[in-house]
């Protein structure tokens, strides 16, 4: 009898140390769920940081593209500009080589003109 009573004294104490283990055992669960999905909520965002990282190093690549076609097209527009300038000043010269060539043989030919500006 005295085993039967002792057994049943220690069923209780059994019992409460089972729901104090599965306590424990749902308290754990709870937390390995929570830390998958806070691992989930890390790796999403480390994807999206990626993806803004590679975001701005495509910006900043379209940048230094876009300020080497600047240079460039500056480049092509002072070449063009002295160009042009060079062109005109020949033309000048030309002109005024021109008309000082017309004032000489106008003068060995006892030609005079009157010049008037307007």
């Amino acid at each position: 009898m005295q085993q039967s009573k002792s057994s049943q004294v220690g069923k209780p104490s059994l019992t409460r140390q089972k729901a104090k283990l599965d306590a424990s055992e749902a308290k754990l669960t709870s937390a390995a769920a929570s830390i998958e999905s806070g691992q989930k909520q890390l790796d999403a965002s480390k994807a999206e940081l990626k993806a803004q990282e590679q975001t701005l190093q495509n910006g900043e690549t379209e940048i230094a593209q876009n300020e080497a076609k600047l240079a460039d097209a500056r480049k092509e527009y002072e070449d063009g500009k002295e160009t042009s300038e060079e062109e005109i000043a020949k033309g000048e010269k030309k002109l005024a080589d021109a008309k000082e060539q017309i004032k000489k043989i106008k003068k060995k030919n006892g030609m005079y003109t009157i010049e008037v500006h307007w």
